[in-house]
């Protein structure tokens, strides 16, 4: 039979995702809100009950208390059994408790001294400064994709289809593949740079149907997004007005034009700064509370794994 574990966040889950949230009425702190087999709980014990519990166990606890205080309550009178048969006092649960007691004030300690730390608004503005253009910069951008197929999916699909079969990749109508999408990006890429309008040569040409309406515009793009570094290092490679080569993707070729290129205002990424600067001054300090306890290893062999043992030789002799 497998061990059983009873986590209060697991058991209110759905509970949670179920049921809305409702104003509560305004009822006196001795009032009875729920009984717990015959023995009633009043609002004042409720509340007090769940205010160690985290922030959407509590808001769950509020709005459906059936499934959360069962579990709790279970878990309480279990332990109170563990305790009762002096489970707390041996091994191993009881070197297992107090290793989950030392996590427990270790972690409470980490997030006591996060949040102590502060960042004054000349250090903000400092920080600003110094990473405005590596992080900060920005650029409007416009792009035309050219896509092509990956042959796999396609031999997948006509295996599928065709009995098996498996006919040349490029008998298939209507398929574009990686080498006659790349000739076809190639081309554009010279007509761009031979003067052709970008926004025309996007709306007749780029497969991304979306930006191809608006002939070509994709936004801005920031440095600290997530687009494909490929894609990033061409963007802020360019000038304003520059044309990229075809950018490999794994379903297509990008052609980016750098429209404009500008920074984001300070106010807009304060918090970035003010999160950055706070978690590189804590790292710096649980690198100095690190280098207290660095560990020599004296006798290295023995952390070493074990080889595999070799398996029994079979016996010539034919069995009867």
């Amino acid at each position: 039979m497998k061990h059983l574990t009873l986590v209060l966040s697991v058991v209110t889950v759905c509970a949670y995702a179920q049921t809305p949230a409702a104003k509560p009425a305004a009822i006196a702190p001795e009032t009875v809100v729920f009984k717990v087999g015959d023995r009633p709980v009043t609002r004042a014990e409720f509340e007090r009950l769940i205010a160690t519990f985290p922030p959407e166990i509590q808001k769950t606890a509020k709005t459906n208390p059936r499934q959360v205080m069962q579990s709790f309550f279970l878990m309480q009178s279990l332990s109170k059994q563990a305790e009762s048969e002096k489970l707390d006092q041996m091994s191993p649960f009881k070197e297992q408790l107090e290793l989950q007691r030392m996590q427990f004030l270790a972690t409470t300690v980490l997030n006591r001294e996060s949040s102590r730390i502060q960042v004054s608004g000349d250090d903000l503005k400092a920080r600003y400064e110094a990473d405005k253009t590596e992080k900060y910069e920005q650029a409007k951008i416009s792009a035309i994709v050219v896509m092509f197929t990956d042959p796999k999916a396609i031999t997948a699909q006509v295996d599928m289809s065709n009995g098996g079969k498996k006919p040349e990749v490029k008998d298939v109508v209507g398929v574009r593949l990686e080498p006659d999408a790349k000739n076809i990006a190639d081309a554009i890429v010279a007509d761009l740079r031979g003067g052709a309008d970008f926004a025309a040569v996007a709306r007749q040409k780029s497969d991304d149907k979306s930006s191809a309406a608006k002939g070509g515009d994709f936004g801005v793009i920031r440095r600290v997004d997530r687009v494909p570094e490929d894609i990033k290092k061409a963007v802020f490679a360019l000038k304003p007005g520059e044309i990229s080569e075809p950018v490999r993707q794994p379903l297509g070729f990008y052609i980016v034009k750098v429209e404009s290129r500008t920074v984001q205002p300070f106010d807009e990424v304060k918090q970035l700064v003010t999160d950055d600067l706070k978690q590189e001054r804590f790292q710096k300090w649980m690198s100095g509370m690190q280098s207290k306890f660095e560990i020599d290893v004296e006798a290295p062999s023995y952390f070493q794994p074990a080889a595999p043992s070799s398996p029994p030789a079979q016996s010539s002799v034919p069995k009867r």
